[in-house]
């Protein structure tokens, strides 16, 4: 005869000798109000309060509760929907995880048997807020395993992150209030966290008598703490200066109550997380929210790396146990702190390869003294590496960076330089090179404006590709810095040290654009779930070295050479389908028929064809590069605000309405600029190809292409191929300039079959429109 009985005493066997790890186990119900109140809700019969067989909680995670309901009978252990709590344990312990989550991260476990042959123990997770529990473990453990698995659910680290960087906006704001200064906002941040990495400090921080007194202590403490870190007397000066002003700063020395409140809350908030989450690089996060009130730093160009960017570089640059990591403009550290990461987790709990990670294998230097010290904090804070940040230019120290090469031997470049200085981005690349090893590999974050045909840098990238080999280039995402008042966009270099460029080699480039991340109010660009499994399918692209359509190509390129993909991919033109031309048929149908001056256009444009709509054989088609197809000239900008209003189009970099911004009225003045109808318009920044069929004006940078056999409906047929072939290519930092378009390669039907005397078949372009729907009189004269 089945007993619960005997359920209840395995679990309870399991479970109660952890209470000398803060685990507490009870039965029924809970000395905590906001738990019984909660389970009042949660009758398994709609009658009373809900009473778990347990229910455990720990005394140091008020977050964390566990309940835990269990049946004898074996067939009691779920149901097929979940929806009978009376009957079976999993569906018992959802019920009171149900109503518990309204205040708690809850975990759910049901458990059923009477003898470890027939145990069976189910653990759900529901964290606050959330509507569904979902599964977390199987079988019947120890209640620290379950904590364990539940803090380190990636669904529970990212709300503790999201809960984190939402008091990062509290604290911003409360500071900004406070007058504290800007620049000295994250300072006092890292002083705080080393200070309650002091034993001393932490028992004793609110037991001061005064405000004064308290910050005294904390810069004292701090102090001390970085006399332990083997840090030389010149950069203890320095980070002496950097945190004074905690001593005399009005809003801390004066305001005991707001002072400790601050202390306690970043304990509580932001401490507990890195002690949680180790090598969390929390001083880099705050101060990219900090900077977001700051408005001066928008001329200084500071833009600091998003956290998974830092770790994808180091995947590009095989960071491991053994490499060596430079940094020669490390901001707060963010890629050091990705690295020293990767390598301890490399060692394997290795505590004397740990030591040398943390003292050798980590190098940096920064040249703006607050941040400077925010990295020597951030390091501290890591567990060691900070003796190794130097406060120094990496390019005036002249002795600097050789003393670094032949003292640490650097296998490793990574560096994102300031991106508005008096050094040109890839001049910062070339610095971080000269103190690499031979065959070491440099990866740099740069403006995409470094990989282009540009006068300014010709120079430098003769250098690397004299001196050293370009392995790869991937464009990164168009909006990777949203949450910073620097934008730009941006890519990747990977360099291999000291070995030159040789003749015919192919470099990797990859349109890495899309990483799975989405805009959130208040909060920027966010993972959306798909980052972990879309990364592993661009590193397997780059390690393996691989063409893929729509994602990367090797191609081999000079110094005079665009250095990113979006100059080499081809088009997929797979996936045209006719509904593509029927739409563009219709958009320009539906403009043309609208515009000014067009008041007696007839019905019958809109009339569908009868014709026989040909196949659309891609893979038969011929590549032309546009210059060999079209005349190409750039158009006469005419400023708008010299216009007046007409019926003579005005075309645009838009990217709808045809390209039309406004309809302008010719005159002496404008005349001579106005353009034949008949050609194609494409605005270098709209990135999108319209059909002109009336003479227009043009504002700037616009591409205007012409070839005399073609009509209307042939125009349109390209404009379609076109819009494929740019789509994605062009962006705001890799624009569609005339120079660009003249090399862009489309496929187009051909009416020869050898490649040297192809021709594009215009009648075939031509008659497969004219047989679409709304294509029968596109003459709108």
């Amino acid at each position: 005869m089945s007993n619960e009985r005997i359920t209840e005493d395995m679990v309870r066997e399991r479970f109660k000798p952890f209470s000398a790890q803060g685990f507490v186990l009870e039965e029924q119900k809970s000395k905590n109000p906001r738990i019984n109140n909660l389970l009042r809700q949660a009758s398994k019969s709609g009658v009373g309060g809900g009473r778990p067989d347990f229910i455990v909680s720990h005394k140091d995670d008020l977050n964390f509760i566990m309940v835990v309901e269990c049946k004898s009978d074996p067939s009691q252990h779920e149901s097929k929907h979940r929806d009978r709590p009376r009957d079976f344990a999993v569906d018992g312990a959802l019920l009171y995880a149900s109503c518990l989550c309204r205040d708690f991260d809850v975990v759910a476990l049901g458990v059923r048997g009477q003898s470890e042959a027939e145990l069976k123990a189910s653990a759900f997770l529901q964290l606050k807020g959330t509507r569904t529990a979902q599964p977390l473990l199987d079988g019947l453990r120890t209640p620290d395993v379950y904590k364990e698995a539940y803090v380190f659910d990636e669904r529970t680290k990212h709300q503790r992150y999201e809960e984190l960087l939402a008091y990062n906006r509290e604290l911003s704001i409360l500071l900004k209030d406070k007058k504290i200064q800007e620049n000295k906002r994250s300072l006092l941040i890292s002083a705080i966290l080393i200070g309650l990495g002091n034993r001393a400090f932490a028992k004793s921080f609110d037991q001061h008598r005064t405000a004064s007194a308290l910050a005294n202590n904390l810069v004292d403490t701090v102090i001390s703490e970085l006399s332990e870190s083997d840090i030389d007397a010149d950069k203890m000066e320095k980070l002496k200066y950097a945190y004074g002003f905690i001593k005399v700063d009005s809003a801390l020395c004066e305001d005991k109550e707001f002072f400790v409140g601050l202390i306690r809350d970043i304990d509580l908030r932001v401490n507990s997380y890195m002690r949680t989450y180790e090598f969390y690089d929390v001083i880099g996060e705050f101060y990219i929210e900090f900077l977001r009130y700051a408005n001066a730093d928008k001329a200084l160009g500071i833009v600091l790396t998003p956290g998974h960017m830092t770790e994808l570089f180091c995947d590009l640059a095989y960071v491991n146990k053994n490499s060596v990591v430079f940094d020669n403009c490390c901001g707060t550290g963010g890629f050091l702190i990705a690295a020293m990461r990767r390598m301890i987790k490399h060692a394997a709990k290795d505590k004397a390869l740990e030591s040398s990670i943390k003292n050798r294998q980590v190098v940096g230097v920064e040249y703006d003294a607050d941040i400077f010290s925010l990295a020597c904090s951030n390091m501290i804070i890591h567990g060691d590496g900070k003796s190794n940040i130097h406060n120094d230019d990496c390019f005036s120290a002249s002795t600097l960076i050789e003393t670094i090469k032949d003292r640490f031997h650097p296998t490793v470049g990574l560096l994102n330089p300031p991106f508005k200085s008096n050094h040109d981005e890839l001049e910062f690349v070339l610095n971080n090179l000269q103190g690499l090893e031979k065959n070491a590999l440099c990866v740099a974050l740069l403006p995409m404006q470094c990989a282009l045909t540009r006068e300014s840098t010709r120079m430098l990238k003769e250098r690397i590709m004299r001196d050293h080999t370009l392995v790869a280039v991937v464009s990164l995402p168009d909006e990777l810095f949203y949450n910073s008042k620097v934008s730009v966009i941006t890519c990747a270099m990977v360099i291999k040290a000291h070995v030159p460029h040789g003749q015919g080699y192919q470099t990797y480039f990859g349109y890495w654009k899309d990483d799975g991340f989405i805009k959130r109010k208040y909060r920027g660009r966010v993972d959306g779930g798909g980052w972990k499994e879309r990364k592993e399918v661009l590193l397997h692209s780059y390690r393996n070295r691989t063409s893929v359509p729509g994602l990367s190509v090797m191609q081999e390129v000079r110094a005079s050479d665009e250095w990113c993909a979006e100059a080499y991919m081809e088009t997929d033109y797979t996936g045209m389908k006719e509904v593509d031309f029927i739409e563009a048929v219709k958009h320009f149908v539906a403009h043309q028929f609208l515009r000014p001056g067009n008041e007696q256009a007839e019905i019958a444009n809109l009339r569908a064809s009868n014709r026989k709509t040909p196949p659309l054989s891609t893979e038969t088609w011929r590549g032309f590069l546009l210059k060999d197809v079209f005349s190409m000239h750039r158009g006469i900008l005419v400023e708008r605000k010299s216009l007046k209003e007409g019926t003579t189009p005005y075309i645009t970099r838009t990217a709808v309405n045809n390209g039309v911004q406004s309809h302008a009225a010719l005159d002496e003045s404008n005349r001579k600029k106005c353009h034949k109808g008949g050609a194609i318009t494409i605005g270098a920044e709209g990135f999108t190809a319209f059909y002109q069929p009336h003479d227009f004006l043009t504002g700037n940078n616009i591409t205007i292409l012409r070839n005399a056999d073609m009509s209307t409906h042939s125009a349109l047929f390209v404009c379609c191929i076109l819009n494929l072939a740019m789509k994605g290519r062009y962006n705001y930092g890799f624009s569609a300039s005339t120079g660009r378009l003249s090399n862009l390669e489309i496929r187009l039907p051909a009416k020869d079959s050898g490649e040297a005397d192809a021709t594009p078949d215009w009648e075939f372009m031509d008659g497969y429109i004219k047989s679409l729907p709304y294509s029968g009189n596109l003459d709108f004269s």
